[in-house]
């Protein structure tokens, strides 16, 4: 029998906050010294159409899911540009893990132990002027209700097939060892929000996170 899944109220309010990734968030009361710990209790593999205690199978997200959308995106200077996304789920593996969480946890943790479905698709992520993002990515999509899932995408930016590099929103290159691109977003039955934040690593190791652009879904929906 799948046992409880955590609260939503927590899991929502780290994966909803704004850029206070690198703060450490004390899962318990009092004063914690151990380093914060994640757990997986449950790792069941199943098929697209299982039901679990949740009350829903990955089938039935991805009804609301498989669709093409057009969301707008945001630049950081203040343009913005529609945003073409399509899913599609491909035949990948659908699992169901159970977590626990425990210690002195940071954001970063909190938000990747959750329990839930998790499956991969196909995502296809092209702005609808020009080409600045012309992408194809795969994608694991993690389903904490059956009304939306939540993702993560990270990409060096010399992999990305658009025009799109760091000057085009005032970033300079030099400034770090390496960087990436961090697509974060969550997508239900009208289309999908997020950020895009370009990770700099400097020469010491520190990350900067830069803010490149936000997406929602259009404002008519």
């Amino acid at each position: 029998m799948i046992r409880a899944i955590l609260p939503l109220g927590l899991l929502f309010a780290v994966a909803c906050g704004g850029d206070t990734d690198d703060t450490d968030i004390p899962f318990t009361q009092g004063t914690p010294t151990a380093a914060g710990v994640c757990e997986v209790l449950v790792e069941d593999p199943l098929d697209v159409t299982d039901v679990t205690d949740l009350g829903y199978s990955a089938e039935q997200l991805l009804r609301d899911l498989e669709n093409i959308r057009v969301n707008t995106l945001e630049w950081a200077d203040g343009d913005s540009d529609g945003l073409v996304m399509e899913m599609a789920y491909t035949g990948g593996q659908v699992t169901y893990y159970e977590r626990s969480l425990s210690g002195n946890a940071t954001a970063d943790l909190v938000a990747a132990c959750v329990t839930g479905l998790e499956f991969p698709v196909s995502m296809t992520f092209v702005t609808d002027i020009g080409d600045r993002f012309d992408e194809t990515f795969e994608v694991n999509m993690r389903t904490l209700r059956r009304e939306e899932a939540t993702w993560t995408i990270m990409v060096d930016v010399g992999s990305l097939t658009g025009t799109w590099t760091p000057i085009d929103s005032g970033i300079d290159e030099s400034a770090y060892t390496s960087g990436s691109l961090v697509i974060e977003g969550v997508s239900d039955e009208i289309g999908s929000g997020g950020t895009i934040k370009y990770h700099g690593t400097s020469a010491d190791g520190a990350i900067e996170k830069i803010v490149v652009a936000n997406f929602t879904p259009p404002p008519y929906l």
